[in-house]
Protein backbone atom coordinates (compact mmCIF):
# COMPACT_ATOMS: atom_id res chain seq x y z
CA UNK A 1 0.00 0.00 0.00
CA UNK A 2 2.74 2.61 0.90
CA UNK A 3 4.56 1.58 -2.51
CA UNK A 4 0.84 2.46 -4.30
CA UNK A 5 0.63 5.74 -2.81
CA UNK A 6 4.83 6.97 -3.67
CA UNK A 7 4.30 5.80 -7.47
CA UNK A 8 1.15 7.62 -7.00
CA UNK A 9 2.53 10.45 -5.80
CA UNK A 10 5.41 10.72 -8.63
CA UNK A 11 3.41 9.98 -11.40
CA UNK A 12 -0.24 12.15 -11.05
CA UNK A 13 -0.18 15.93 -10.27
CA UNK A 14 -2.34 16.46 -6.91
CA UNK A 15 -2.01 20.71 -6.49
CA UNK A 16 1.05 19.72 -3.63
CA UNK A 17 4.16 17.96 -4.13
CA UNK A 18 5.20 14.89 -1.86
CA UNK A 19 8.22 16.25 -0.65
CA UNK A 20 8.59 12.86 1.71
CA UNK A 21 8.28 10.57 -1.94
CA UNK A 22 10.73 12.72 -3.95
CA UNK A 23 13.23 12.56 -0.91
CA UNK A 24 12.84 8.35 -1.10
CA UNK A 25 12.87 8.73 -4.52
CA UNK A 26 16.50 11.13 -4.55
CA UNK A 27 17.62 8.77 -2.05
CA UNK A 28 17.36 5.36 -4.17
CA UNK A 29 18.81 7.34 -7.06
CA UNK A 30 22.02 8.22 -5.15
CA UNK A 31 22.27 5.15 -4.09
CA UNK A 32 21.49 2.83 -7.13
CA UNK A 33 24.63 5.31 -9.21
CA UNK A 34 27.23 4.46 -6.12
CA UNK A 35 28.70 2.20 -9.36
CA UNK A 36 29.13 5.48 -11.38
CA UNK A 37 30.11 7.31 -8.77
CA UNK A 38 33.36 5.02 -8.14
CA UNK A 39 33.58 5.07 -11.97
CA UNK A 40 34.48 9.04 -11.78
CA UNK A 41 35.81 8.72 -8.46
CA UNK A 42 38.51 6.81 -10.02
CA UNK A 43 38.86 8.77 -13.43
CA UNK A 44 39.00 11.79 -10.77
CA UNK A 45 41.99 10.24 -9.25
CA UNK A 46 44.23 8.77 -12.31
CA UNK A 47 43.65 11.75 -14.39
CA UNK A 48 45.76 13.63 -10.95
CA UNK A 49 47.95 10.42 -10.25
CA UNK A 50 46.70 10.07 -7.17
CA UNK A 51 47.11 6.59 -5.59
CA UNK A 52 47.15 5.02 -1.96
CA UNK A 53 50.75 5.31 -0.68
CA UNK A 54 51.68 8.36 -2.79
CA UNK A 55 54.25 10.29 -0.83
CA UNK A 56 55.46 13.88 -1.96
CA UNK A 57 58.50 13.16 -2.87
CA UNK A 58 57.92 10.54 -5.39
CA UNK A 59 59.46 7.41 -3.70
CA UNK A 60 58.08 4.64 -2.79
CA UNK A 61 57.88 3.96 1.18
CA UNK A 62 56.67 1.33 3.73
CA UNK A 63 56.64 -2.22 4.21
CA UNK A 64 55.32 -2.64 0.49
CA UNK A 65 58.01 -0.97 -1.29
CA UNK A 66 59.10 -2.53 -4.27
CA UNK A 67 61.88 -3.46 -5.66
CA UNK A 68 63.30 -1.05 -2.51
CA UNK A 69 62.54 1.62 0.18
CA UNK A 70 62.86 4.94 -1.59
CA UNK A 71 62.31 3.73 -5.18
CA UNK A 72 61.27 5.27 -7.95
CA UNK A 73 57.22 6.61 -7.76
CA UNK A 74 57.48 9.41 -10.38
CA UNK A 75 54.12 10.29 -12.06
CA UNK A 76 52.98 9.92 -15.46
CA UNK A 77 50.59 12.56 -16.87
CA UNK A 78 49.30 10.10 -20.03
CA UNK A 79 45.44 11.02 -19.54
CA UNK A 80 45.98 14.62 -17.78
CA UNK A 81 48.23 15.63 -21.30
CA UNK A 82 45.40 14.02 -23.32
CA UNK A 83 42.42 15.08 -21.75
CA UNK A 84 43.72 18.67 -21.36
CA UNK A 85 44.56 18.59 -25.23
CA UNK A 86 41.38 17.52 -26.34
CA UNK A 87 39.69 20.50 -24.46
CA UNK A 88 41.80 23.30 -25.98
CA UNK A 89 41.36 21.94 -29.16
CA UNK A 90 36.94 21.61 -28.37
CA UNK A 91 37.13 25.17 -27.34
CA UNK A 92 39.26 26.14 -29.94
CA UNK A 93 36.86 24.95 -32.50
CA UNK A 94 34.01 26.66 -30.20
CA UNK A 95 35.27 30.04 -30.66
CA UNK A 96 36.40 29.86 -34.19
CA UNK A 97 32.75 27.52 -35.56
CA UNK A 98 30.59 29.23 -37.92
CA UNK A 99 27.12 29.25 -36.01
CA UNK A 100 24.29 29.17 -38.38
CA UNK A 101 20.18 29.11 -37.96
CA UNK A 102 18.66 27.54 -40.46
CA UNK A 103 15.18 28.20 -41.03
CA UNK A 104 12.16 24.86 -40.86
CA UNK A 105 9.83 27.07 -42.57
CA UNK A 106 9.48 29.12 -45.51
CA UNK A 107 8.05 32.19 -43.35
CA UNK A 108 11.47 32.18 -41.44
CA UNK A 109 13.64 32.34 -44.00
CA UNK A 110 13.82 36.19 -43.87
CA UNK A 111 14.36 36.25 -40.13
CA UNK A 112 17.23 33.68 -39.82
CA UNK A 113 20.34 35.83 -40.64
CA UNK A 114 19.42 37.96 -38.31
CA UNK A 115 18.73 34.63 -35.25
CA UNK A 116 22.09 33.68 -36.47
CA UNK A 117 23.59 37.27 -35.62
CA UNK A 118 22.02 37.47 -32.42
CA UNK A 119 22.92 34.13 -31.12
CA UNK A 120 26.41 35.11 -31.79
CA UNK A 121 25.97 38.02 -30.22
CA UNK A 122 24.58 36.36 -27.26
CA UNK A 123 28.05 34.48 -26.92
CA UNK A 124 30.40 37.25 -27.42
CA UNK A 125 28.63 39.99 -25.58
CA UNK A 126 28.23 38.40 -22.62
CA UNK A 127 24.87 38.33 -22.50
CA UNK A 128 24.70 34.67 -21.58
CA UNK A 129 27.51 34.83 -18.91
CA UNK A 130 30.01 32.61 -18.51
CA UNK A 131 28.88 30.45 -21.59
CA UNK A 132 32.84 29.47 -22.85
CA UNK A 133 33.70 28.93 -19.24
CA UNK A 134 30.83 26.54 -18.57
CA UNK A 135 31.20 24.88 -21.86
CA UNK A 136 35.05 24.00 -20.92
CA UNK A 137 34.28 22.92 -17.54
CA UNK A 138 31.82 20.79 -19.61
CA UNK A 139 34.20 19.38 -21.87
CA UNK A 140 36.57 18.59 -19.17
CA UNK A 141 33.67 16.43 -17.39
CA UNK A 142 32.60 14.93 -20.94
CA UNK A 143 36.08 13.24 -20.65
CA UNK A 144 36.42 12.43 -17.62
CA UNK A 145 33.40 11.34 -16.65
CA UNK A 146 31.90 10.65 -19.66
CA UNK A 147 28.32 12.80 -19.59
CA UNK A 148 28.23 16.08 -20.31
CA UNK A 149 25.10 18.10 -18.73
CA UNK A 150 23.94 21.50 -18.92
CA UNK A 151 21.19 23.39 -17.65
CA UNK A 152 19.08 25.72 -19.28
CA UNK A 153 17.16 28.60 -18.15
CA UNK A 154 15.94 32.19 -17.60
CA UNK A 155 17.13 34.10 -14.49
CA UNK A 156 15.10 37.24 -13.70
CA UNK A 157 15.71 38.85 -11.21
CA UNK A 158 16.66 42.73 -9.45
CA UNK A 159 19.78 42.67 -7.36
CA UNK A 160 19.49 45.36 -4.67
CA UNK A 161 22.70 47.33 -2.83
CA UNK A 162 22.51 48.84 0.16
CA UNK A 163 23.48 52.61 -0.44
CA UNK A 164 23.90 56.21 1.54
CA UNK A 165 20.86 58.34 0.39
CA UNK A 166 21.64 62.21 1.78
CA UNK A 167 18.66 65.51 2.33
CA UNK A 168 21.14 66.94 -0.52
CA UNK A 169 20.23 64.04 -2.94
CA UNK A 170 16.67 63.73 -2.00
CA UNK A 171 16.32 67.52 -2.63
CA UNK A 172 17.87 66.89 -6.01
CA UNK A 173 15.39 64.33 -6.86
CA UNK A 174 12.14 65.51 -5.12
CA UNK A 175 12.26 69.18 -3.62
CA UNK A 176 8.94 68.77 -2.09
CA UNK A 177 9.40 65.60 -0.38
CA UNK A 178 12.98 67.31 0.80
CA UNK A 179 9.99 69.81 2.44
CA UNK A 180 8.11 67.51 4.16
CA UNK A 181 10.82 64.95 5.72
CA UNK A 182 12.12 68.64 7.27
CA UNK A 183 9.03 69.60 8.27
CA UNK A 184 7.80 66.46 9.93
CA UNK A 185 4.39 66.37 8.30
CA UNK A 186 2.35 63.85 6.01
CA UNK A 187 4.59 60.92 7.25
CA UNK A 188 1.97 58.80 5.98
CA UNK A 189 2.62 60.16 2.14
CA UNK A 190 6.40 59.10 2.89
CA UNK A 191 6.07 55.71 4.23
CA UNK A 192 4.17 55.09 1.10
CA UNK A 193 6.29 56.84 -1.51
CA UNK A 194 9.79 55.45 0.02
CA UNK A 195 8.32 51.45 0.05
CA UNK A 196 7.27 52.55 -3.72
CA UNK A 197 10.40 53.92 -4.79
CA UNK A 198 12.74 51.23 -2.87
CA UNK A 199 11.18 48.08 -3.78
CA UNK A 200 11.70 45.45 -0.55
CA UNK A 201 11.68 47.96 2.36
CA UNK A 202 9.22 47.56 5.36
CA UNK A 203 6.93 50.03 7.06
CA UNK A 204 8.91 50.07 9.61
CA UNK A 205 12.50 50.53 7.71
CA UNK A 206 10.75 53.52 5.72
CA UNK A 207 9.67 55.13 8.97
CA UNK A 208 13.05 54.52 10.59
CA UNK A 209 14.96 55.99 7.56
CA UNK A 210 12.50 59.23 7.49
CA UNK A 211 13.51 60.23 10.98
CA UNK A 212 17.45 59.30 10.32
CA UNK A 213 17.17 61.66 7.38
CA UNK A 214 16.04 64.57 10.08
CA UNK A 215 18.07 63.55 12.51
CA UNK A 216 21.31 63.07 10.58
CA UNK A 217 20.69 64.37 7.06
CA UNK A 218 21.06 60.72 5.96
CA UNK A 219 19.97 56.82 5.69
CA UNK A 220 20.85 53.47 3.79
CA UNK A 221 18.45 52.10 1.48
CA UNK A 222 18.47 49.30 -1.03
CA UNK A 223 19.07 50.31 -4.68
CA UNK A 224 18.39 48.35 -7.64
CA UNK A 225 22.21 48.76 -9.47
CA UNK A 226 21.72 46.06 -11.91
CA UNK A 227 18.44 43.83 -13.44
CA UNK A 228 19.98 40.43 -14.72
CA UNK A 229 17.21 39.62 -17.23
CA UNK A 230 19.00 36.80 -19.44
CA UNK A 231 19.61 33.45 -20.12
CA UNK A 232 21.59 31.13 -17.75
CA UNK A 233 23.63 28.42 -18.53
CA UNK A 234 25.39 25.95 -16.21
CA UNK A 235 27.76 22.79 -16.70
CA UNK A 236 26.45 20.41 -13.71
CA UNK A 237 28.71 17.16 -12.44
CA UNK A 238 27.14 13.87 -13.40
CA UNK A 239 28.11 12.66 -10.28
CA UNK A 240 27.63 15.17 -7.67
CA UNK A 241 25.32 17.87 -9.29
CA UNK A 242 22.64 16.43 -11.66
CA UNK A 243 21.19 12.98 -11.21
CA UNK A 244 18.81 10.51 -13.15
CA UNK A 245 17.40 7.62 -12.10
CA UNK A 246 20.27 4.64 -13.14
CA UNK A 247 17.82 2.76 -15.10
CA UNK A 248 17.21 6.14 -17.52
CA UNK A 249 18.40 5.57 -21.27
CA UNK A 250 16.84 8.95 -22.61
CA UNK A 251 17.01 11.68 -20.05
CA UNK A 252 14.24 13.35 -21.47
CA UNK A 253 11.94 10.24 -21.17
CA UNK A 254 13.03 9.97 -17.50
CA UNK A 255 10.25 10.27 -14.59
CA UNK A 256 11.74 12.56 -12.35
CA UNK A 257 15.50 14.18 -12.09
CA UNK A 258 17.35 16.00 -9.13
CA UNK A 259 19.76 18.82 -9.41
CA UNK A 260 21.46 19.34 -6.19
CA UNK A 261 23.32 22.96 -4.81
CA UNK A 262 24.31 24.90 -2.70
CA UNK A 263 23.54 28.53 -1.38
CA UNK A 264 24.67 30.70 1.29
CA UNK A 265 21.90 32.29 3.53
CA UNK A 266 22.44 35.63 1.53
CA UNK A 267 21.42 34.26 -1.64
CA UNK A 268 18.46 32.39 -0.29
CA UNK A 269 16.97 35.15 1.18
CA UNK A 270 17.18 36.91 -2.35
CA UNK A 271 15.54 34.06 -3.46
CA UNK A 272 12.22 35.21 -2.08
CA UNK A 273 12.38 38.67 -3.67
CA UNK A 274 13.04 37.38 -7.05
CA UNK A 275 11.97 34.34 -7.39
CA UNK A 276 9.02 33.55 -5.16
CA UNK A 277 10.20 31.16 -2.64
CA UNK A 278 8.53 30.50 0.90
CA UNK A 279 9.72 33.15 3.54
CA UNK A 280 9.20 30.81 5.94
CA UNK A 281 10.99 27.60 4.61
CA UNK A 282 13.44 30.03 3.90
CA UNK A 283 14.17 30.89 7.61
CA UNK A 284 13.72 27.65 9.05
CA UNK A 285 16.26 26.04 6.60
CA UNK A 286 18.54 28.84 7.25
CA UNK A 287 18.58 28.33 11.19
CA UNK A 288 18.20 24.47 11.19
CA UNK A 289 20.20 23.40 8.33
CA UNK A 290 23.23 25.39 7.76
CA UNK A 291 26.32 24.57 6.92
CA UNK A 292 27.42 20.88 4.94
CA UNK A 293 30.05 17.98 6.14
CA UNK A 294 29.75 14.99 3.99
CA UNK A 295 32.14 13.36 1.73
CA UNK A 296 32.64 14.33 -1.75
CA UNK A 297 31.76 13.15 -4.85
CA UNK A 298 32.35 15.87 -7.38
CA UNK A 299 35.06 17.74 -5.28
CA UNK A 300 33.58 21.41 -6.98
CA UNK A 301 31.92 23.12 -4.06
CA UNK A 302 33.07 25.68 -1.93
CA UNK A 303 35.09 24.72 1.20
CA UNK A 304 36.90 21.61 -0.45
CA UNK A 305 39.88 20.37 2.07
CA UNK A 306 41.95 17.27 1.57
CA UNK A 307 42.18 14.62 3.88
CA UNK A 308 44.75 12.58 1.97
CA UNK A 309 45.86 12.39 -1.33
CA UNK A 310 43.01 10.47 -3.18
CA UNK A 311 40.15 11.51 -0.39
CA UNK A 312 38.54 15.05 -0.18
CA UNK A 313 35.69 15.97 2.74
CA UNK A 314 33.78 19.10 2.09
CA UNK A 315 33.06 21.22 5.29
CA UNK A 316 31.51 24.77 4.22
CA UNK A 317 29.69 25.74 7.12
CA UNK A 318 27.87 28.67 5.69
CA UNK A 319 26.61 26.32 2.75
CA UNK A 320 22.84 24.83 2.45
CA UNK A 321 21.78 22.05 0.73
CA UNK A 322 19.01 22.63 -1.41
CA UNK A 323 17.21 20.18 -3.97
CA UNK A 324 15.05 20.88 -7.43
CA UNK A 325 13.46 18.06 -7.69
CA UNK A 326 11.74 18.08 -11.40
CA UNK A 327 9.14 15.18 -12.48
CA UNK A 328 6.63 14.50 -14.73
CA UNK A 329 3.70 14.30 -13.55
CA UNK A 330 0.09 13.67 -15.26
CA UNK A 331 -3.50 15.13 -14.46
CA UNK A 332 -6.07 12.77 -13.49
CA UNK A 333 -8.76 14.56 -14.67
CA UNK A 334 -7.90 15.22 -18.63
CA UNK A 335 -4.06 13.40 -18.55
CA UNK A 336 -2.57 16.60 -19.80
CA UNK A 337 1.17 16.00 -19.03
CA UNK A 338 3.27 19.16 -17.40
CA UNK A 339 6.94 19.02 -16.39
CA UNK A 340 7.20 20.27 -12.49
CA UNK A 341 9.62 21.79 -10.32
CA UNK A 342 9.77 21.55 -7.03
CA UNK A 343 12.31 23.02 -4.31
CA UNK A 344 13.04 21.36 -0.93
CA UNK A 345 15.55 20.17 1.68
CA UNK A 346 15.92 16.87 1.24
CA UNK A 347 15.87 16.52 5.23
CA UNK A 348 12.62 18.65 6.32
CA UNK A 349 9.29 17.68 5.41
CA UNK A 350 7.48 20.18 7.31
CA UNK A 351 5.96 21.17 10.33
CA UNK A 352 2.49 22.92 11.57
CA UNK A 353 4.02 25.92 10.94
CA UNK A 354 6.49 26.19 7.56
CA UNK A 355 5.45 23.83 4.61
CA UNK A 356 7.86 21.63 3.33
CA UNK A 357 9.10 23.09 0.27
CA UNK A 358 10.25 26.18 -1.10
CA UNK A 359 8.57 26.33 -4.34
CA UNK A 360 6.11 24.21 -6.78
CA UNK A 361 5.50 25.34 -9.99
CA UNK A 362 4.54 24.14 -13.51
CA UNK A 363 8.15 24.67 -15.93
CA UNK A 364 5.68 26.72 -18.31
CA UNK A 365 6.41 26.77 -21.82
CA UNK A 366 8.81 23.88 -21.26
CA UNK A 367 8.32 20.43 -23.08
CA UNK A 368 11.27 18.80 -21.91
CA UNK A 369 13.81 18.99 -19.08
CA UNK A 370 15.61 22.08 -19.03
CA UNK A 371 19.05 20.15 -19.89
CA UNK A 372 20.67 18.98 -22.25
CA UNK A 373 22.56 16.24 -22.06
CA UNK A 374 25.95 14.11 -24.07
CA UNK A 375 27.43 10.98 -23.91
CA UNK A 376 30.84 10.47 -24.57
CA UNK A 377 29.98 7.20 -26.53
CA UNK A 378 27.11 5.31 -27.83
CA UNK A 379 28.27 1.79 -27.17
CA UNK A 380 25.35 1.25 -24.53
CA UNK A 381 21.75 2.26 -24.09
CA UNK A 382 21.76 2.85 -20.34
CA UNK A 383 23.36 6.74 -19.75
CA UNK A 384 25.52 5.76 -16.91
CA UNK A 385 26.83 2.55 -18.73
CA UNK A 386 29.93 4.62 -20.72
CA UNK A 387 33.83 3.89 -20.57
CA UNK A 388 35.55 7.30 -19.82
CA UNK A 389 38.96 8.36 -21.07
CA UNK A 390 40.99 7.75 -17.91
CA UNK A 391 39.23 4.28 -17.71
CA UNK A 392 40.40 3.54 -21.59
CA UNK A 393 43.78 4.65 -20.94
CA UNK A 394 44.34 3.77 -17.07
CA UNK A 395 46.66 0.48 -18.31
CA UNK A 396 49.05 2.36 -20.64
CA UNK A 397 49.73 5.24 -18.30
CA UNK A 398 50.59 2.33 -15.62
CA UNK A 399 52.94 0.91 -18.39
CA UNK A 400 54.55 3.91 -19.43
CA UNK A 401 54.80 4.86 -15.57
CA UNK A 402 56.66 1.28 -15.06
CA UNK A 403 58.86 1.83 -17.83
CA UNK A 404 59.78 5.41 -16.41
CA UNK A 405 60.23 4.17 -13.08
CA UNK A 406 62.35 1.37 -14.27
CA UNK A 407 64.81 4.06 -15.91
CA UNK A 408 64.89 5.98 -12.58
CA UNK A 409 65.87 3.26 -10.61
CA UNK A 410 68.46 1.75 -12.87
CA UNK A 411 70.26 5.10 -13.29
CA UNK A 412 70.38 5.14 -8.96
CA UNK A 413 71.61 1.69 -8.71
CA UNK A 414 74.52 3.13 -11.76
CA UNK A 415 75.28 6.18 -10.01
CA UNK A 416 75.41 4.32 -6.64
CA UNK A 417 75.91 0.31 -7.22
CA UNK A 418 75.42 -1.32 -3.75
CA UNK A 419 79.29 -1.92 -2.21
CA UNK A 420 80.28 -4.65 -0.96
CA UNK A 421 82.63 -5.22 2.13
CA UNK A 422 83.95 -7.48 4.58
CA UNK A 423 81.44 -8.40 7.19
CA UNK A 424 81.85 -6.81 9.98
CA UNK A 425 84.35 -4.05 8.19
CA UNK A 426 81.17 -1.50 6.53
CA UNK A 427 82.72 1.86 5.38
CA UNK A 428 81.72 4.49 8.11
CA UNK A 429 81.06 6.77 5.31
CA UNK A 430 81.36 6.97 1.22
CA UNK A 431 81.41 9.50 -1.27
CA UNK A 432 83.43 11.83 -2.97
CA UNK A 433 86.95 12.23 -1.30
CA UNK A 434 85.68 10.66 1.86
CA UNK A 435 88.90 8.65 3.90
CA UNK A 436 87.61 5.08 3.45
CA UNK A 437 90.36 2.88 5.41
CA UNK A 438 90.97 -0.92 3.77
CA UNK A 439 93.15 -4.00 5.21
CA UNK A 440 94.21 -5.15 1.61
CA UNK A 441 93.24 -3.63 -1.91
CA UNK A 442 89.92 -5.20 -2.70
CA UNK A 443 88.39 -5.02 0.53
CA UNK A 444 85.47 -2.59 -0.68
CA UNK A 445 83.93 -3.25 -4.41
CA UNK A 446 80.71 -2.65 -6.21
CA UNK A 447 78.06 -5.07 -7.16
CA UNK A 448 77.38 -5.24 -10.63
CA UNK A 449 75.01 -2.98 -11.95
CA UNK A 450 71.97 -3.81 -13.95
CA UNK A 451 72.85 -3.57 -17.89
CA UNK A 452 71.07 -0.74 -19.66
CA UNK A 453 67.52 -1.06 -20.29
CA UNK A 454 67.68 -1.82 -23.68
CA UNK A 455 63.93 -0.48 -25.52
CA UNK A 456 62.28 1.39 -22.70
CA UNK A 457 61.91 4.33 -24.86
CA UNK A 458 61.28 2.68 -27.67
CA UNK A 459 58.20 0.82 -25.51
CA UNK A 460 57.26 4.31 -24.11
CA UNK A 461 56.81 5.90 -27.25
CA UNK A 462 55.52 3.13 -28.74
CA UNK A 463 52.68 2.83 -25.91
CA UNK A 464 52.14 7.07 -26.36
CA UNK A 465 51.64 6.69 -29.90
CA UNK A 466 48.50 3.92 -29.27
CA UNK A 467 47.52 6.60 -26.29
CA UNK A 468 47.04 9.52 -29.25
CA UNK A 469 45.29 6.62 -31.61
CA UNK A 470 43.02 5.92 -29.10
CA UNK A 471 41.38 9.55 -28.80
CA UNK A 472 42.04 10.42 -32.10
CA UNK A 473 45.65 12.84 -31.38
CA UNK A 474 47.90 10.70 -33.43
CA UNK A 475 48.46 13.73 -36.47
CA UNK A 476 49.89 10.90 -39.02
CA UNK A 477 46.94 8.76 -39.05
CA UNK A 478 44.13 9.68 -41.02
CA UNK A 479 41.91 7.47 -38.55
CA UNK A 480 42.79 9.14 -36.18
CA UNK A 481 41.75 12.65 -37.60
CA UNK A 482 38.07 10.93 -38.18
CA UNK A 483 38.05 9.92 -34.34
CA UNK A 484 39.48 13.34 -33.72
CA UNK A 485 37.04 15.53 -35.70
CA UNK A 486 34.28 12.93 -33.84
CA UNK A 487 35.33 13.99 -30.54
CA UNK A 488 34.74 17.86 -31.51
CA UNK A 489 31.34 16.97 -33.45
CA UNK A 490 29.87 15.60 -30.42
CA UNK A 491 30.72 18.94 -28.11
CA UNK A 492 29.69 21.16 -30.81
CA UNK A 493 26.42 19.57 -31.22
CA UNK A 494 25.69 19.56 -27.61
CA UNK A 495 26.55 23.28 -27.84
CA UNK A 496 23.93 24.08 -30.20
CA UNK A 497 21.68 22.39 -28.63
CA UNK A 498 22.28 24.35 -25.48
CA UNK A 499 22.26 27.72 -27.70
CA UNK A 500 19.01 26.32 -29.73
CA UNK A 501 17.79 25.99 -25.59
CA UNK A 502 18.46 29.52 -24.66
CA UNK A 503 17.33 31.04 -27.26
CA UNK A 504 13.69 29.50 -27.11
CA UNK A 505 14.15 30.49 -23.50
CA UNK A 506 14.60 34.50 -24.60
CA UNK A 507 11.27 33.82 -27.10
CA UNK A 508 9.29 32.56 -24.14
CA UNK A 509 10.67 34.44 -21.26
CA UNK A 510 12.87 37.68 -22.70
CA UNK A 511 12.17 41.26 -23.07
CA UNK A 512 10.28 41.90 -26.11
CA UNK A 513 13.25 43.52 -27.85
CA UNK A 514 16.93 43.69 -27.66
CA UNK A 515 19.27 45.64 -29.21
CA UNK A 516 22.54 44.44 -30.05
CA UNK A 517 25.84 45.14 -32.63
CA UNK A 518 27.51 42.82 -34.91
CA UNK A 519 31.02 42.89 -35.48
CA UNK A 520 31.71 44.85 -38.76
CA UNK A 521 29.19 46.83 -38.54
CA UNK A 522 28.38 50.15 -36.87
CA UNK A 523 25.23 50.41 -36.15
CA UNK A 524 23.16 48.10 -33.84
CA UNK A 525 20.28 45.96 -34.72
CA UNK A 526 17.21 45.41 -33.13
CA UNK A 527 16.12 41.92 -32.77
CA UNK A 528 12.50 41.38 -31.87
CA UNK A 529 11.77 37.85 -29.75
CA UNK A 530 8.79 37.19 -32.36
CA UNK A 531 6.83 34.32 -32.65
CA UNK A 532 7.59 31.73 -30.03
CA UNK A 533 6.48 28.77 -31.93
CA UNK A 534 9.35 29.66 -34.54
CA UNK A 535 12.17 27.00 -35.29
CA UNK A 536 15.05 26.85 -36.01
CA UNK A 537 17.69 24.13 -36.97
CA UNK A 538 21.17 25.62 -35.11
CA UNK A 539 24.19 24.30 -36.09
CA UNK A 540 27.63 24.84 -35.41
CA UNK A 541 30.63 23.69 -37.36
CA UNK A 542 34.29 23.42 -37.45
CA UNK A 543 36.62 21.10 -39.49
CA UNK A 544 39.98 19.92 -36.93
CA UNK A 545 41.75 19.84 -40.55
CA UNK A 546 41.62 23.88 -40.44
CA UNK A 547 43.88 23.72 -37.02
CA UNK A 548 46.74 21.73 -38.56
CA UNK A 549 49.66 24.29 -39.50
CA UNK A 550 50.21 23.48 -42.95
CA UNK A 551 46.61 24.59 -43.51
CA UNK A 552 46.71 27.81 -42.15
CA UNK A 553 47.45 30.81 -44.16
Amino acid sequence: MQQNNYSEAMTYYTGEPDVKALSTAYNETVIDLEYYFDLCRSSYDERRNWWPGKSNDHRKHGADAFPWEGASDSESHVIDERINRLVSLMISSLTRANIRAYPVEASDIARSRLVSNFIKWMISSGYIERFREEMELGANYLLERGILITYVGWNREDRRYNQVITMEQVEQMNPQVAMDIRSETEDERLVILIMDTFPGVTDAKARKAIQELRDIGETILPIVRRQVNAPIVKTLAPDGDFFFPAYVTDPQRSPYCFWRTYYTAQELENKVLTDGWDRDWVDHIIENYRGVNIDSIEREQEGRRGVGLTENRYEAHELIEVIYGYNRLIDPDDGSEGIYCTVYHREFFGDNDVRPYAKFELMNGYENYPIVVTKLSEDNKRLYDILTLPEMLRGLQNLIKVERDSRIDRNSVSILPPILHPVGNAPTDWGPGRMIPYRRKGDFDFAPTPPPPTGSMEIEQTLSAQADRLVGLDETSQISQVRKQFIVDKFLSHASRVLSMAFRCFQRFGPDSVFFRVTGSPDPQVFTKGDPDENFDLTISYAVLHLKPKTQL
